[in-house]
């Protein structure tokens, strides 16, 4: 509590000093990303904590495509650099980064966070201070209305949660229970896979069960709950960090149930916690916009140099981190060509403006595929690839 408390202080510290000095708000003209130097990128992730590889990914998908764009000459010559800010998956912490972020002037977009609910509350900020702030992975039906400075490479949840009824109907299941995390995006996704079952006509919703996070990992009622209904198959909505325990306390009552989960939960860091038994996963099935072992040549390129770099493959969010700040810089490039611009060898300087409009015009491919931004910042409902699990490994289904 004494944290909260701390870090929500510093937040108002911060914009007040933003306010009281005049840095880095919109103001009349509208805010204007300058740099001297190099061009800066902000990734604000949980990088500490049990959100900890999403983030990482995050941090080391930014770093890859900076790579990328500084082997080829930068932008106008000028080097793209990457900058990291640890939230811990927490909103306070999120904020606080907004205020700061917002007081300088060389950060030209920001990537994050993994949250819906941390990406939301520093999407107010980002949005107040006209800063380009792109989520890879919030999904919550709210975050891209926030405003006109706010996009994602992650698609609403219903595309998934479609493939997901469609999977169970595949299967033959009919009683499916619902496990999530009780924060406001596990609950908003449970009622939509709750809308989505009932609807299918094949398939009823036999019991429901909030969880908290990995601080007491204990399912136990959950799963006598789960048992007591004659589940047949979970739909899992939470991240790599309950679902392993989750599967492994499930999976000891009763190793035939069947586990389907969220996109969130093709994670090498799914895998590692389970590594003495990968039995409790087997046949897990998830579906996802990116797999890192798809036969597409940009997809092995970047899974290739990724295990190269890192040593394990990457994961679905992180392949939209990646894609995140290539759609970036490629708005950034484009901008720094419209008559908004003051760019020269000196000087580098581009109202938020032109690169948010540069955003909505670009049509980009990434490793996850297309990405064109709607006029509310949204992407379309994508193809997915349909995972499971098979002998520790991760394996198109």
């Amino acid at each position: 509590m004494k944290r909260r408390i701390f870090a929500t202080l510093i937040a108002i510290l911060l914009v007040l000093s933003l306010v009281a000095c005049g840095g880095g708000g919109g103001g009349a003209d509208g805010r204007v990303a300058s740099t001297n130097g190099n061009i800066r990128i902000a990734v604000a992730a949980p990088l500490t904590g049990a959100r900890a590889a999403y983030g990482q990914g995050f941090v080391n998908a930014a770093n890859l495509q900076a790579e990328n764009w500084n082997a080829a000459g930068g932008i106008n010559g000028r080097t793209i650099e990457i900058a990291t800010f640890d939230d811990a998956d927490s909103s306070d912490e999120a904020a606080s980064i907004a205020y700061r972020l917002a007081g300088e002037d060389d950060i030209f977009g920001v990537i994050g966070s993994w949250g819906s609910a941390p990406s939301m509350t520093a999407a107010e900020i980002y949005q107040e201070h006209e800063m380009i702030l792109i989520s890879p992975s919030a999904s919550h039906l709210d975050f891209p209305g926030i405003g006109d400075f706010i996009f994602r490479t992650q698609s609403l949840m219903d595309g998934a949660i479609a493939i997901l009824v469609d999977m169970a109907e595949e299967l033959g299941l009919t009683n499916v229970g619902i496990m999530h995390l009780e924060t406001e995006w596990g609950v908003a996704t449970a009622n939509l896979a709750e809308r989505a079952i009932e609807a299918s006509g094949s398939l009823t919703v036999v019991a429901r069960e909030g969880v908290v996070s990995e601080e007491n990992p204990d399912y136990s009622s959950a799963i006598a709950n789960f048992e007591a209904a004659s589940s047949e198959v979970i739909f899992t909505i939470s991240a790599y960090s309950v679902l392993a325990p989750f599967a492994r306390q499930y999976r000891a009552v009763n190793p035939s149930i069947e586990l389907f989960a969220t996109g969130n939960a093709y994670d090498q860091a799914l895998l590692n916690l389970v590594s003495d038994d990968f039995s409790v996963v087997e046949g897990l099935r998830i579906p996802v916009r990116f797999f890192a072992d798809a036969d597409l040549p940009i997809v092995r390129d970047f899974t290739g140099r990724y295990i190269a770099e890192f040593g394990y493959s990457p994961s679905a969010l992180t392949a939209q981190a990646y894609d995140a700040v290539g759609i970036l810089l490629t708005a950034i490039a484009a901008a720094a060509q419209s008559d908004e611009a003051n760019v020269t060898d000196s000087v580098f300087e581009i109202p938020t403006t032109a690169i948010r409009t540069a955003m909505f015009a670009t049509s980009y491919t990434g490793v996850s595929g297309l990405i064109e931004f709607a006029d509310d910042g949204d992407v379309a409902i994508p193809e997915f690839y349909r995972v499971v699990v098979r002998s520790g490994r991760f394996t198109e289904a």
